[in-house]
C-alpha cells in the first residue's frame, strides 16, 4: 500500500502589511493574505494552469521529473517557484495587529 504525504509551505513577510485595510470596518492597517493551494497526485499531475504543457489546453501542470520517459516538456511545472501551478483562494485573509 502506498502511503500519502502532505507538504505545507507557508511564507509571508512584512510586504503583506497595508496602511489602509480593505475591510472598511477596520481602522488602521492590517495584513492581507491570499493563500494558494497545490495538490499533486502520484502520477506527477498538479492543479494550476501551465499553458503549452502536456495538459494541452493548460488545465493542469505536470512534474516530468518523476517520469524519465517524459521528453519535450518542462522538467517540473509543479515546482514551488511556478506560481501558475497553484489555485488561488477566491477571497482574502485579513489579520489585524493588536
Amino acid at each position: 500500500m502506498k502511503t500519502s504525504s502532505l507538504s505545507l509551505i507557508f511564507t509571508h513577510g512584512s510586504q503583506n502589511y497595508v496602511e489602509r485595510c480593505p475591510n472598511p470596518t477596520i481602522s488602521g492597517g492590517c495584513c492581507v493574505f491570499q493563500p494558494k493551494v497545490q495538490v499533486k497526485d502520484n502520477w506527477g499531475w498538479c492543479n494550476g494552469r501551465c499553458p503549452g504543457g502536456p495538459g494541452g489546453a493548460g488545465d493542469g501542470c505536470y512534474d516530468a521529473s518523476q517520469n524519465p520517459a517524459s521528453t519535450g516538456y518542462p522538467m517540473n511545472e509543479c515546482d514551488t517557484g511556478n506560481m501558475n501551478a497553484y489555485t488561488s483562494f477566491a477571497g482574502q485573509i485579513i489579520v489585524v495587529p493588536r
